[in-house]
């Protein structure tokens, strides 16, 4: 009977469910730490949160992608991550070095209890690199289930542990850090019971890896900026309070990135086995439009659901984030398409494409958030991070090897879409 429901949830569906379960559980996290802490010190837990999950993928150096694409082929899965490991250790300084870059400049409003547990939480980056890389491995060899499970467990260890905190009336900063590292250490723990690559044996040659990561990791970085740095630099260009507004705003625009994670899951795999020509073209292109009009979709719904949805979870003192949300809901669909193209462009081997356009959007945002952040608050940020995200979205389509006119919406895309997500696929499993 297990064996039959994993093979029933077990379906591109499933990264999708969990990933919109995950951003539940992150707002009943961030509900908590809002009521807790009020928006100031919302402000600040935002700004921890996003430069714990930009490091890991400045210093993961691609690597994830490069594990994702060798564990196409099962043989090639455990070498991979073995260099991974290897790497990991020597990510330990630099790690460090990020954490007392940070306490001096952008978090340096913390009192010492946070600016301590930052550290730490810190220097036990490259613990994130590795759980990350094991992911990958499940993505590529089609375990959704699995792969969709990699999110859910480090949000839900983080959100008791906050909770907890705040029955107890001790949650802080410093509490919320010491949550983000046990979420971490329990997601590689799950992550390497499911990926089960022995300490020894083979690995490839870790200047080869990084070599190839190199390629891929300005694209991961600068996506991952588009999407957090903003957070992180809210505090010192608009003020706690505003940042606190622009990370609800923030969190609810980023839901449907969930379908990006489907989406983008059936894209990699399907591109990356058929053949070049007529068909691959086809697939690239029926990938693009169905994100673009399921994800349009989506968002149109949470625009009409925001004002009395942020009031409720949130309370009546985050009501000026409905504005800033609704404004920043228009470059929703320009994120989810991105991650979509991001993932082709990935099975395409495009690393420096996708590098180059995901660079370019997110220098474009940050640029803006300077600029429109001081003079408008959280609306200025909400701008800025719409604009950032088309912007790498339109570069991103622009770097497919696809005729622009098949690109043209069609009646039947939403279906298709919709079908993509909950149909089995035949997959390979690599051990």
């Amino acid at each position: 009977m297990l064996a039959r429901l994993y093979r029933w949830l077990d379906r591109p569906l499933i990264i999708a469910v969990m990933r919109i379960a995950v951003a539940m559980v992150n707002v009943v996290t961030g509900f908590v730490l809002a009521r807790a802490l009020g928006p100031q010190g919302r402000g600040e837990t935002a700004a921890v949160i996003a430069i714990l999950g930009i490091a890991p993928i400045v210093l993961g150096l691609g690597l994830p992608l490069v594990v994702r694409r060798r564990s196409v082929d099962a043989a090639g899965a455990g070498r991979a991550v073995r260099s991974v490991r290897l790497l990991a250790v020597a990510l330990t300084v630099p790690s460090l070095g990020i954490g007392l870059l940070c306490t001096a400049t952008v978090l340096g409003t913390l009192d010492d209890a946070g600016r301590g547990a930052f550290l730490v939480g810190s220097a036990l980056i490259p613990v994130t690199v590795l759980w990350t890389c094991d992911a990958n491995v499940l993505f590529a060899t089609g375990r959704n289930l699995e792969y969709a499970m990699t999110a859910l467990v480090p949000a839900v260890v983080i959100a008791a542990v906050a909770a907890g905190g705040a029955v107890l009336g001790v949650l802080s900063v410093a509490v919320v850090v010491g949550a983000i590292i046990a979420g971490n250490v329990v997601a590689l723990a799950f992550t390497s019971l499911r990926v089960r690559v022995s300490l020894t044996g083979g690995h490839e040659p870790v200047a080869r890896v990084v070599r190839e990561g190199v390629r891929f990791s300005g694209a991961q970085i600068a996506d991952a900026a588009s999407r957090r740095l903003d957070q992180a630099i809210a505090l010192p260009l608009v003020g706690a309070v505003q940042a606190g507004y622009y990370s609800v705003a923030a969190s609810l625009t980023l839901l449907p990135l969930a379908l990006g994670s489907s989406l983008g899951a059936v894209a990699f795999r399907r591109v990356s086995a058929v053949p070049e020509g007529s068909p691959r073209k086809h697939e690239i292109a029926r990938s693009v439009r169905g994100t673009v009009v399921l994800t349009s979709l989506v968002s149109l719904v949470l625009a009409a659901a925001s004002p009395v949805a942020i009031r409720v979870v949130f309370g009546a003192d985050f009501v000026p984030a409905v504005g800033p949300t609704l404004l920043a809901l228009t470059g929703t669909t320009g994120v989810v398409l991105a991650y979509v193209a991001s993932s082709i462009l990935t099975a395409l081997g495009r690393g420096w494409v996708m590098t180059a356009a995901s660079a370019l959007g997110g220098v474009v945002g940050i640029a803006l958030a300077f600029v429109l952040g001081p003079r408008h608050g959280a609306m200025g940020l909400a701008a800025a991070s719409s604009i950032g995200f088309w912007v790498s979205a339109v570069l991103c389509v622009a770097g497919l090897p696809v005729p622009r006119r098949e690109l043209t919406l069609r009646r039947s895309d939403l279906r298709g879409s919709i079908t993509d997500l909950v149909t089995r696929e035949d997959r390979v499993v690599a051990r």
